[in-house]
């Protein structure tokens, strides 16, 4: 596994067929690109229908799928993973969740053999993947539909169960936007037994970091009131969530910037994970590997694909750069601390959906600095969101 990912960096692999598929997504032009709103419901206890739809009119902008194509490490790795394991794909039925252009299916048909692919996903986008599917000369084994996992109750051409089942869920922290239930649906009710899931293993992890986020702008407060004046939102910005120093920011860091070791705080095993495991809630404790001020928490996760030829990929620091980037959890300039080599850090972490506005994220972060030397410590507690 490890070879798999320094193949990708030092080669700086980016395969023909993304390039190629890249440059017809450019050729896609949808007649208006649509806007996406800054639609976060906070008011109410369950989820709205708006809050939905914010999320799937997001996924229909071709530029969003642009930038992931683009991202060679994560498309490579899914690419790398079906190539080097065709025998496990081939002539074998697959179905593709939340498919948006369809390169995954694409990927399985052409470069993985397999005799057929259902490629579904309920944003708008399904259409753009009907056409470049076509333009690939591949519609006769791919089948592309526009629908929720989740009502879709049977397959076409009669299909009862699939071989595979491959989807890029992973969002920010990998939990944002969590789509990780819908796979476990399909999972559910169409993987057959003895099927394969790509990938089949996510690992969270956290470090602590001297990396601080951009300041914001001075008309931040004033645009996030507009934008929720303009989606009929109720939000009183002093008592919301949308307190600047309470936000994670998405970047990313610098190795430099990396102050501890990683420790894993969540492993999803995709053939056993079940809805109410979907959370974090973790005990960790970290050790500082020199001098400097702690003034983050910074959240990162690796894939890993365990078939006969295994792959991986990370979005660590250390790493090469990816669309994710990492998730940045800041402290407060007056919680900066100094810490040294040997100063452990340690404490609970525990992630929950937002019950109004599930596809978002509220982080809580209970930790103890204690000093080596000292016999001191410091102790703290902080909430963060991952909208």
């Amino acid at each position: 596994m490890a070879e798999g990912t320094s193949s990708v960096a030092d080669r700086k692999f980016r395969p023909r067929w993304t390039s190629d598929i890249a440059k017809t997504v450019e050729q896609l032009q949808p007649e208006k690109l649509r806007e996406r709103a800054s639609l976060i419901e906070i008011v109410g206890s369950q989820p709205s229908s708006s809050a939905y739809a914010w999320y799937f009119r997001g996924y229909e902008r071709l530029d969003v799928h642009r930038t992931m194509i683009n991202d060679a490490i994560r498309t490579g790795s899914y690419l790398m993973a079906i190539c080097r394991n065709h025998h496990v794909l081939k002539n074998k039925t697959i179905l593709d969740v939340g498919t948006g252009i369809g390169i995954l299916s694409i990927f399985a048909v052409k470069d993985g053999l397999a005799k057929r692919a259902i490629a579904v996903d309920a944003s708008g986008i399904a259409e753009e993947a009907e056409l470049l599917v076509k333009s690939c000369g591949l519609d006769e084994k791919i089948t592309v539909i526009r629908d929720r996992i989740e009502d879709l109750t049977e397959l076409p051409d009669d299909i009862r169960e699939v071989d595979v089942i491959v989807s890029e869920w992973m969002g920010y922290s990998l939990f944002n936007e969590s789509m990780l239930n819908s796979v476990i649906t399909a999972r559910k009710r169409f993987l057959k037994d003895g099927g394969f899931m790509i990938p089949d293993t996510a690992v969270l992890r956290m470090i602590g970091s001297s990396a601080v986020r951009p300041f914001p702008a001075r008309n931040y407060e004033t645009k996030m009131k507009a934008a929720f004046a303009e989606a009929n939102i109720k939000v009183d910005l002093e008592r919301s969530v949308l307190c600047y120093d309470q936000l994670c920011t998405n970047m990313v860091i610098k190795p430099k910037d990396v102050l501890t070791n990683a420790v894993d705080i969540k492993v999803v095993d995709m053939y056993r994970i079940q809805p109410d495991e979907v959370k974090v809630d973790s005990q960790f404790m970290m050790e500082c590997n020199g001098h400097g001020f702690l003034r983050s928490f910074v959240i990162f996760f690796d894939v890993l694909f365990d078939l006969p030829n295994s792959w991986m990929f990370s979005t660590s620091p250390e790493s090469p750069r990816t669309h994710w980037g990492q998730t940045v959890c800041a402290l407060a300039p007056d919680e900066h601390i100094e810490v040294w080599r040997g100063t452990t850090i340690f404490g609970r972490i525990r992630m929950t959906s937002m019950s109004a506005f599930p596809r978002c994220w509220t982080i809580h972060c209970d930790y103890t600095v204690k000093f080596q030397k000292k016999s001191d410590v410091a102790s703290r507690s902080r909430v963060f969101y991952l909208l």
